[in-house]
């Protein structure tokens, strides 16, 4: 079992994660944490 403490959700849309990436540095954000399906779950965290 994971938690979380402290997160938000924000949809991805069309973005690329470079650009989330971005967006995330602007709100101060230290981690960001992409799930996606694409047969079979990934998950990729980031540390900005």
């Amino acid at each position: 079992m994971m938690v979380f403490h402290n997160i938000a959700f924000y949809p991805r849309r069309d973005m690329k994660l470079e650009e989330v990436y971005k967006y995330a540095k602007t709100l101060n954000y230290t981690h960001v944490m992409v799930l996606r399906y694409s047969a079979g779950w990934e998950l990729l965290v980031r540390h900005l």
